[in-house]
């Protein structure tokens, strides 16, 4: 059973933790916008093509493309 006063301090430190949970999604929203930006502006290096289209990983901007597996995924349809 919780002692008197351990509910307030319970309640306040869930309070504190939802607030830094809040504002590392707003930063990881922000920092996920920016990386999307320097992808989209990227002259992609690296990759191959399979298919016509690319895959692997960018060495720049590390920008993922979709796999073989995807590619064929698609093609089988």
């Amino acid at each position: 059973m919780p002692k008197p006063g351990q509910i307030d301090e319970d309640a306040r430190v869930a309070r504190v933790i939802s607030g830094k949970i809040h504002e590392a999604r707003e930063t990881v929203s922000v920092l996920e916008l920016a990386l999307e930006t320097i992808q989209v502006r990227c002259k992609h290096v690296g990759f191959q093509e399979y298919r016509g289209r690319q895959t692997g990983t960018c060495s720049r901007c590390l920008k993922e493309f979709m796999s073989r597996q995807q590619i064929d995924d698609i093609f089988s349809q």
